[in-house]
């Protein structure tokens, strides 16, 4: 990997992690009584953007990074999985740590639909 290929990988992971971030510490800050964060919820912040960049450049479809709005669509999803599975606390009846894995399985999952579905663009 290049200097400028590992540059531009961090930049756009901020993309990702700015809006799921966001997303994240404004539902935990009102939810923070009833939420108990564990290790799934800590790699909500990664392991959906890690999937995504992985795929992107595996060179299985004709994409690069240059398809950045897709980190921000997946940042947004995963925010919002996040504020789902925080919300869906109190109404489901089961406990956190579950709620947790199935939102982290629904983000990578929504990594990969979203490489999968959003078409290449040109560089």
């Amino acid at each position: 990997m290049t200097r400028e290929t590992f540059a531009l990988t961090g930049t756009v992971y901020l993309l990702f992690a700015i809006p799921c971030g966001l997303i994240c510490a404004i539902t935990w800050i009102r939810h923070r009584t009833i939420v108990r964060l564990g290790c799934a919820d800590r790699l909500i912040l990664i392991l959906p953007w890690a999937i995504w960049a992985c795929l992107v450049m595996s060179g299985y479809r004709d994409k690069s990074l240059s398809n950045s709005i897709e980190a921000a669509l997946l940042g947004l999803a995963s925010g919002l999985i996040f504020l789902v599975r925080s919300w869906s606390i109190p109404h489901v009846q089961r406990p956190q740590s579950q709620l947790a894995l199935a939102s982290l399985a629904a983000s990578s999952l929504a990594a990969i639909a979203v490489w999968a579905l959003v078409p290449a663009l040109p560089e």
